[in-house]
């Protein structure tokens, strides 16, 4: 199998970037599960939960919502699909998962992720918000972003997007136990309100970032050093959360998002 392809074909059309998934055999994930898996969401089969709500399930997600009326999940009005993650008070939340089945580890078969979603804002010190991957924590209040505008202690790969820098997300990963890494600060630039795709891919060996179909220039090397700062000894789920820390409304808005991993022979 090939590995990257279409390295700086920027695509911002609003399906799947080809420098991402053009060497992805969907079709044979799709007949032979044996052979690895894939998911995609666009989010059209019912995806809304009301506010005040423990880890529930949602679709072929589980999620939560903070306790306030207006922090909850809605439908986007998107032509095929869509959801909104509302919060609306200081300290509230709401976020998604899947049950953990990616890995990303040396010796692992390839990984594609990616992502199209839009903020409603991007000033400073309002929100806090991660879209990627991480453990199979139950989502709330602590998980994946806590009040206090941080990410949780635990083992997440993906996008951040920094309570203090509300224009641009870090591509990010942590272990739990050790200090957060940022790989690219500032990796992608947002615009208010308009929609940008985010992904990664994972050849085996290296785990690449990517912004509108184009990959960015920080990468991180995946050794045979499990768990002592990257999460490569944990089974990872699809996590997207939002953390409002401040008094103006925060949405997030998902288009679809999709995750893929070829099983090891």
């Amino acid at each position: 199998m090939s590995t990257i392809q279409y390295k700086d074909a920027t695509d911002t059309l609003s399906g799947p970037s080809p420098a991402i998934w053009s060497n992805c055999p969907v079709d044979m994930l799709l007949a032979r599960p044996d052979k690895g898996i894939y998911f995609f969401d666009d989010f059209n089969g019912g995806n809304i939960l009301t506010n005040n709500q423990a880890e529930t399930a949602l679709g072929r997600f589980r999620a939560y919502t903070g306790a306030t009326a207006g922090s909850d999940i809605t439908d986007a009005g998107i032509v095929g699909g869509g959801i909104k993650l509302n919060s609306t008070t200081d300290n509230e939340g709401v976020a998604i998962r899947t049950l953990p089945c990616f890995k990303i580890a040396a010796g692992e078969g390839p990984l594609w992720f990616e992502a199209r979603l839009k903020f409603n804002t991007i000033t400073d010190s309002r929100q806090n918000a991660f879209v990627g991957l991480a453990t199979g924590t139950a989502v709330s209040t602590s998980f994946p972003i806590t009040t206090s505008d941080a990410m949780a202690d635990s083992n997440f790969v993906g996008f951040q997007k920094v309570f203090a820098d509300g224009d641009a997300l870090d591509s990010t990963y942590k272990a739990d136990g050790v200090t957060q890494v940022t790989v690219g600060t500032d990796a992608v630039t947002l615009v208010a309100d308009t929609f940008v795709k985010v992904g990664m891919y994972f050849d085996g060996s290296r785990l690449y970032f990517y912004k509108d179909g184009a990959r960015l220039s920080d990468s991180k090397a995946i050794t045979g050093t499990a768990g002592t700062d990257f999460p490569s000894d944990t089974v990872l789920g699809i996590v997207i959360g939002l953390m409002l820390g401040h008094g103006d409304d925060a949405i997030l808005t998902l288009d679809w998002v999709g995750c893929a991993q070829m099983r090891v022979a």
